[in-house]
């Protein structure tokens, strides 16, 4: 499965995510805050790729979510939220399925801290009705407005997400209060990308006036359960595609781009 992603942050940028398919070939493409014509970016991927997508129902969600032709009558929506969608979609064979989650939870620039917290626990929540055969395929992909590191990613009752893959693979961790509750691990392998190895800071960048600014931060992101670690293939935060470079000119006057990068990630190696 190849999943690209990208908060547009209502930018014309329809000529970028074509030369991004047309590279990347994604299974499926989610973008936050995108306001063109979406029947109009279809039309024009099918015509500088050749391939097939189909846009699912929009519900409540601000994702819109584009999937290859082939896949759209096998998706089941089993729900939708403001800031988040869940849908059951086939994984690398259609006798096999994957829970998959998009969001895009409310800006941190706002103290939204403890609303993300809690959305995040109602997801995982949600996860766990859908998940009565305790597979445990589940993917969680978007912009979450926290980095790895925050507490709504990492609180038990949050996300329940952790850099180690050894740790993630032990499935579960009781809470010490009541021994009785335990809650599933989730992998995180953005953590990987925190600092400025091979060139990378991360997926956002805001300088704010403060003692405080930790100038780049990885907003959007992807966890996974146990299930799916050994399916990570590959991941890359996409700054450049072709000779089109996506960063960001905050001074220059004029210049149109999203203040997100790409996410483009496969599982399972296809």
């Amino acid at each position: 499965m190849r999943y690209l992603f990208w908060n547009t942050n209502r930018n014309d940028v329809d000529g970028i995510i074509c030369s991004m398919v047309e590279k990347y070939q994604p299974t499926i493409l989610a973008l936050a805050e995108y306001e063109n014509d979406i029947e109009s970016l279809v039309r024009n991927i099918t015509r500088r790729t050749g391939m097939d997508y189909i846009e699912l129902q929009k519900f409540a969600c601000r994702v819109r979510i584009l999937v290859n032709e082939k896949l759209s009558n096998e998706i089941e929506h089993c729900g939708d939220h403001t800031n988040y969608t869940i849908k059951l979609i086939p994984y690398n064979s259609y006798n096999d399925f994957h829970i998959v989650v998009f969001v895009h939870l409310p800006s941190k620039l706002y103290d939204n801290k403890e609303k993300n917290r809690h959305l995040l626990e109602q997801i995982t929540y949600k996860v766990n009705e859908l998940d009565q055969n305790k597979r445990r395929k589940v993917l969680i992909v978007g912009d979450f407005n926290l980095n790895p590191y925050d507490d709504a990613m990492t609180y038990l009752t949050g996300c329940n997400a952790v850099s180690s893959k050894d740790i993630a693979m032990k499935i579960y961790r009781k809470d010490r209060n009541e021994r009785d509750k335990y809650y599933f691990y989730y992998y995180n392998p953005m953590w990987n990308f925190l600092g400025d190895k091979d060139g990378i800071n991360g997926t956002f960048y805001y300088d704010k006036t403060s003692d405080h600014s930790r100038y780049w931060n990885t907003f959007d992101q992807f966890v996974v359960s146990p299930a799916l670690i050994k399916d990570i293939d590959e991941i890359e935060i996409v700054k450049s595609v072709g000779d089109i470079s996506l960063e960001s000119k905050r001074d220059v006057p004029d210049f149109k781009m999203s203040d997100h990068y790409p996410l483009f990630f496969k599982l399972g190696g296809k």
